[in-house]
């Protein structure tokens, strides 16, 4: 007589774990709805793939799906995954070749994703065309007109004939307008003079000593005249009302250094070629349109900024990391420290090594080359927002950092870079069309100019035939009703779907037997119903038998005897003679003495429409099998409901004989499964932990 509590008692005991948890469903496969729009280049068509993992530098991602999209229209599918993923990574190739890779969060079980601009779905792009910027840069004119010097110098006294303390402020001022002529070596008392005091360059001052330029001073370097700066010496700026100001053809060098702080400005409208410039205190550089910008060292200490509107900008090294850095032409940098920029458009900034906190922002056609090192740390980067033209981030080897939000129509790009940095890897990163892509590849073309060094998109992309498609693992033990040895190897069949409108493809392959019974297979389509389908073929790869286990089907396919009466697909009738042509019963691909080639059956389902074909997915296909004449073994999704059979592995609670896995290697002959990954029996007690168990096996106890 069945004893049902001495029964669930040998399962309890015989089976690897112990407590299983009370929401263990044994699902590792799902299926995400995925919504996808292609705004690329008008009248052009698209690839659209799938991917589990980045697939840039990385030829061995698995592929979950490709679809053909026309530019300006949306395709809405449904994909299989792995459930362990929490993004999808969705890419968009073009008849080049060239890819463009958005990594997707799943949320809810959906991804959604969009490449490109609607603008670019009712015209062709103008891709080389410069916009005004969408991040402002700010314009400042000159200070001062030649009128404005000439005025001045009327009534400025020479440098030379008066005395220190007639120009500073002890009420003895004989002038508010002082002038150098020629060359003049000597020092100026360290002092205030009263507001509005300036003292105009023509000629060539070198600085004897320190100098501070204190408030009410303004010193200006005219056209045609010059400050030089020795090695040792420093010229400080303690103003925020003008401080030092470099016109049209003045100049400003030496090997010494220039300090401006307190909130200063120094416009750079000539030559600034120094060995090192500071700036602290919110003071500014600007660099002007058509003025020389060249400098050893730079530091621009507490949120101090260097505005660049030269194609003249050439700094060695930019050194601290609180710089604020807005370029609207061509500068180039060997090593750039900063924590805040802006690009603009058909701007660019070249570096070799670039270290990055805080935010990068870049205008239409910008671009950010790095030829070396890139390290970010918590940089949100942003490209253009209104989808007119992208720009791009041409970064070197990124060796460290993290960033928090790519945003708007972006190109990012790397030489090489952590496969396992969490922003490279984490779908909520990536937003509003801001994209991946392969070094050189970004669609975009901007010619070099007097104010960018240019882009030449490669002429062919990075995209390759895949070389390996997502598949499930099913995974058999075929002793039911009884206990197992639990190694899931029993049977093993591997199925990959693809899908192209209202045609699926199943590729399944017998990978293993290590039965010792005859053994017949069968797949259910559940919610399918012959109404549902036109045809159903198979390429007779197996040569399989049909008969007790499972009968032949003349058009393709049989109607399971549930009240579903789903579609059910024959596999064979034997498995051993369907994978080795022989009917021994004997194990094959279980132990290292048991290899033979596997076999794979193509399986072609034409369905009524591409609905219909969208619903044969991981979540409706029940692949099972028979033996004993009336015994089916299907996975714990559908371990109710028979499709052929009468006896089916029901009510034994959360205990299982079949298990579905995103293609894994199976224990060898013998090895229970909790052996074979360790991790196994921590995700049968919590379903939510360690949810990628098939992904770390003990190498000696897998085929």
């Amino acid at each position: 007589m069945f004893d049902p509590e001495a029964y669930n008692e040998e399962l309890q005991d015989k089976f690897p774990v112990k407590n299983i948890g009370s929401n263990q469903t044994w699902q590792t496969i799902g299926s995400v709805s995925a919504n996808v729009t292609v705004n690329e280049d008008k009248g052009e068509s698209y690839t659209v793939k799938f991917y589990s993992e980045n697939p840039i530098n990385n030829d061995s991602a698995v592929l979950l799906a490709k679809q053909t999209i026309a530019s300006g229209s949306t395709w809405t599918g449904s994909i299989d995954y792995a459930l362990s993923d929490s993004t999808l990574y969705v890419t968009c190739v073009d008849k080049r070749a060239r890819r463009e890779v958005m990594p997707v969060k799943i949320n809810n079980g959906t991804i959604s994703a969009c490449f490109g601009s609607p603008l670019a779905s009712t015209k062709s792009r103008a891709i080389s065309r410069a916009s005004g910027d969408q991040y402002p840069i700010t314009t400042m004119e000159a200070p001062y007109s030649e009128s404005d010097i000439e005025s001045m110098l009327q009534k400025a006294s020479e440098i030379n004939s008066v005395k220190d303390y007639d120009i500073m402020n002890n009420g003895k001022n004989i002038s508010n307008y002082y002038k150098i002529n020629g060359n003049f070596n000597g020092a100026i008392l360290d002092d205030s003079p009263v507001a509005g005091t300036k003292l105009i360059v023509c000629g060539t001052w070198t600085l004897p000593a320190n100098f501070s330029i204190q408030k009410g001073l303004e010193v200006i370097i005219a056209d045609g005249g010059s400050i030089v700066i020795p090695s040792g010496v420093i010229l400080y700026s303690h103003s925020s009302s003008g401080s030092l100001t470099v016109l049209k053809g003045g100049t400003l060098s030496g090997k010494g250094t220039a300090n401006i702080d307190s909130g200063g400005l120094l416009y750079n409208g000539g030559t600034t070629e120094l060995t090192k410039l500071i700036f602290d205190s919110k003071s500014v550089l600007y660099n002007a349109d058509g003025a020389t910008l060249n400098v050893g060292t730079l530091t621009l200490n507490s949120a101090t900024k260097l505005i660049n509107r030269s194609s003249n900008c050439t700094i060695d090294l930019v050194d601290n990391y609180n710089s604020v850095v807005y370029n609207a032409c061509k500068m180039s940098v060997n090593t750039l420290n900063t924590n805040e920029m802006i690009i603009g458009s058909s701007a660019s900034i070249q570096c070799k090594d670039l270290i990055m906190t805080g935010t990068a922002k870049l205008n239409p056609n910008a671009l950010l080359s790095v030829t070396n090192s890139t390290k970010l740390n918590g940089v949100s980067l942003s490209g253009p927002t209104d989808g007119t033209n992208y720009a791009v981030c041409s970064f070197g080897n990124i060796i460290s950092g993290y960033a928090s939000t790519i945003s708007n129509y972006l190109y990012v790009e790397a030489i090489s870079y952590p496969k396992t940095a969490w922003w490279w890897t984490t779908g909520n990163v990536w937003s509003n069309s801001a994209v991946l892509v392969d070094s050189g590849c970004a669609k975009l073309n901007v010619d070099s100019s007097d104010c960018t060094i240019g882009y030449t998109s490669s002429a062919t992309g990075g995209d390759k035939t895949d070389t390996k498609n997502f598949s499930t693992s099913y995974a058999f033990e075929d002793n039911y009703p009884r206990t197992g040895d639990y190694d899931f190897n029993d049977l093993v069949l591997k199925i990959a779907r693809t899908a192209d409108e209202n045609v699926v493809v199943l590729k399944v392959t017998i990978a293993a037997i290590g039965a010792t019974r005859q053994l017949g297979a069968g797949i259910r389509l559940y919610g399918i119903t012959s109404k549902d389908i036109t045809s159903i073929s198979t390429d007779n790869a197996f040569n399989a038998t049909f008969g007790s286990l499972m009968p032949r089907a003349n058009n393709g396919y049989l109607n399971s005897i549930d009240t579903y009466k789903s579609v059910v697909i024959p596999l064979f009738d034997d498995a051993h003679y369907a994978l080795s042509g022989s009917k021994d019963r004997v194990f094959y691909n279980t132990n290292r003495s048991s290899s033979i080639a596997t076999k794979t059956l193509t399986v072609t389902i034409t369905a009524r429409s591409a609905d219909v074909a969208s619903k044969i997915e991981a979540s409706s296909i029940d692949p099972f099998i028979t033996y004993g004449g009336e015994i089916e073994v299907h996975t714990y999704a559908w371990k109710s409901i028979a499709a052929l059979g009468s006896i089916v592995n029901a009510d034994t609670k959360k205990y299982i004989w079949a298990i579905a896995v995103p293609d894994f290697n199976y224990p060898l002959e013998g090895v229970p499964i909790t052996t074979a990954y360790p991790k196994f029996e921590s995700w049968a007690a919590d379903m939510t932990t360690n949810t990628d168990w098939y992904k770390s096996p003990v190498s000696g106890d897998i085929y």
